[in-house]
């Protein structure tokens, strides 16, 4: 868990971990002083959003009651992580390509960290159509290439291999 909100108050951001962010008591640290408080009258109710990994599980303490956790099933989790990617907005970014051939599309060099199980797409606006390119390694030696570097502003996507970005 990251932090939560309490009943329909999104002005103060509880959160976990204390933040270098500036005082602007907006995120409260959640310890002494700053827990959810119940009355033990079995009727009153405390909403809370929460911002949590999906595969993280949340932990409730009382003083009298055991600790509680809940989890989110993997089941309705799984699949819509494994749908999801995640798009970076480059700007002004000086890449090389390998240029298309009549077998395989134009790749866009460009420094990447490799991640198992996932693939690197390069998307670019040409006049409200995007496309879409692959992305290669671009590696550290120097010298003259055929081809004339590019200067790109797009999208570096970022999405398991098998989902659809």
């Amino acid at each position: 868990m990251i932090g939560y909100f309490t009943g329909d108050d999104y002005e103060t951001f509880n959160v976990v971990q204390q933040t270098d962010a500036a005082a602007d008591h907006y995120l409260k640290l959640i310890g002494l002083g700053n827990y959810i408080s119940q009355p033990f009258d079995g009727t009153t109710v405390t909403y809370v959003s929460m911002l949590v990994d999906p595969r993280g599980t949340v932990h409730a303490s009382s003083g009298i009651l055991p600790t509680v956790t809940a989890t989110l099933p993997p089941q309705f989790v799984a699949a819509a992580l494994a749908r999801m990617s995640v798009t970076f907005r480059v700007s002004g970014a000086i890449t090389d390509q390998v240029p298309a051939t009549p077998t395989t599309p134009a790749t866009i060099l460009i420094p990447t960290r490799r991640e198992p199980g996932a693939g690197w797409h390069w998307l670019e606006n040409d006049g409200g159509k995007w496309t879409r390119y692959a992305v290669g390694p671009n590696d550290a030696t120097a010298r003259l290439s055929p081809t004339l570097p590019v200067l790109r502003s797009g999208l570096l996507d970022l999405a398991l291999k098998g989902a659809q970005s």
